[in-house]
């Protein structure tokens, strides 16, 4: 089977050669086509080639040594000025040993001398299409090592960008790591390369002691399941400072076979200081409403109940849960004045205080104060009520909740 064949599919090759002979250049390209993937475009003089190259894109360049104006090694120099690493060869049936020699030492690709027969333009074809499997091959690993590094910019331009620490590590309960990013220093006080180094252990020397055995665990019990895990726990800055982080990992598994783990941490302390708070606000709210000793309700402002004590359910003679499934003039309520007449809607606390505090801001003095209300509680005592309330705003200052407190006064 000939080369030509066996290349068949492959891409055409763009071959520029340099020959003043016309008639052995046509013979010439003709057999090289016929042979392989070859467009063979001929030019008669060294300075024509060089000219052509700037016009066009060539993969090899095939070049007579004995040439008028500019030899073949000199036309190499000139093509390595301009393109180091394009494939050239040198076909000449004027060589000597010293012309091989040179055209070596200036970075001819391949050398070939001039022969009678047509076996040589197989083998010319075959040198210029190894040369040029070598020349694509080394370009297209230059196009994936600049691939590589502008996913590793771009990798890095994320990672820098991101709060906190992200990271590569063993899953062993030190978690040597073998990759962290440059927030770990702002982070931990340690730069990335002391644990990368294990120069500083993470679990050992940042991770304080109680939190070991339970991370571990935690991380174990995601790596079983093949799920990403999260976790909070308490660290240890180079410089004593104790701070909260959040992490959120996963493993790498190859083959089925865990590799390492991946993830990112990010300092949670103020958010964790913030939720405490929260949380001491909401106990505190919520014993300041069952201690009470008066009721409060708290209003949406379409007349719902968002929230209400037992104190209000017990002066009123239901449950929290009945008066939470009602609105502020449900007819179970049986709303009177203190003459014992149906209480009008517009008559309410609730009608009263919306209609004052509608365009209100949270700097206006807004409030119904000692409102008479009358009320037949569910066992049928009728009961008068002093009713008391103000709006509540959201963080844009717009009305949000109406809260009312309600006691009994003597009749």
């Amino acid at each position: 089977m000939s080369v030509g064949i066996e290349r068949e599919a492959e891409a055409v090759i763009r071959v520029l050669h340099a020959e003043d002979d016309g008639q052995f250049a046509s013979l010439a390209g003709q057999f090289m086509e016929r042979e392989g993937p070859l467009s063979v475009t001929h030019v008669a003089d060294a300075q024509t080639a060089l000219e052509r190259l700037e016009e066009a894109s060539f993969e090899c360049i095939v070049s007579d040594y004995d040439m008028p104006g500019i030899n073949g090694l000199a036309f190499l120099d000139a093509v390595r000025e301009r393109h180091p690493d394009l494939p050239f060869v040198l076909f000449t049936g004027k060589g000597s040993e010293e012309v091989a020699s040179d055209a070596i030492s200036k970075g001819v690709t391949d050398y070939l001398q001039k022969e009678t027969g047509t076996e040589q333009y197989a083998v010319l074809a075959n040198r210029i299409q190894n040369a040029v499997d070598g020349y694509r091959a080394e370009r297209e690993l230059e196009r994936r090592v600049d691939q590589l590094r502008e996913s590793e910019r771009r990798f890095r331009t994320l990672v820098s960008n991101l709060p906190g620490m992200v990271y590569r590590c063993e899953n062993e309960r030190g978690w040597p790591m073998s990759f962290v990013s440059d927030g770990a220093e702002a982070l931990t006080g340690y730069a990335a390369a002391e644990l990368e180094s294990d120069a500083v252990n993470w679990g050992a020397e940042v991770l304080v002691e109680d939190e070991r055995d339970g991370l571990w665990e935690t991380v174990q019990v995601a790596l079983d399941d093949r799920e990403p895990f999260q976790v909070e726990y308490e660290i240890q800055t180079s410089d004593g400072e104790s701070k909260w982080v959040w992490e959120r990992g996963r493993g790498v598994f190859e083959d089925d076979d865990l590799v390492a783990l991946e993830g990112v941490i990010t300092d949670v302390t103020d958010e964790r200081a913030l939720r405490e708070d929260l949380r001491r606000e909401r106990d505190l709210t919520r014993q300041l409403l069952e201690t009470s000793p008066v009721g409060i309700m708290v209003n949406e402002l379409d007349g719902t109940y968002r929230l209400v004590n037992d104190r209000a359910a017990e002066i009123l003679g239901t449950t929290r849960e009945r008066i939470l499934d009602r609105t502020y003039d449900d007819d179970e309520w049986a709303l009177q004045t203190t003459d014992g007449d149906a209480l009008p809607s517009s008559e309410t606390a609730f009608e009263r205080l919306k209609a004052k505090a509608e365009g209100s801001s949270p700097d206006d003095d807004v409030f119904v104060r000692d409102l008479p209300h009358s009320v037949v509680r569910g066992d049928g005592e009728r009961r008068l009520l002093s009713v008391n309330g103000a709006p509540l705003y959201d963080d844009d200052g717009d009305l949000d909740l109406l809260v009312f407190t309600i006691q009994v006064v003597d009749e």
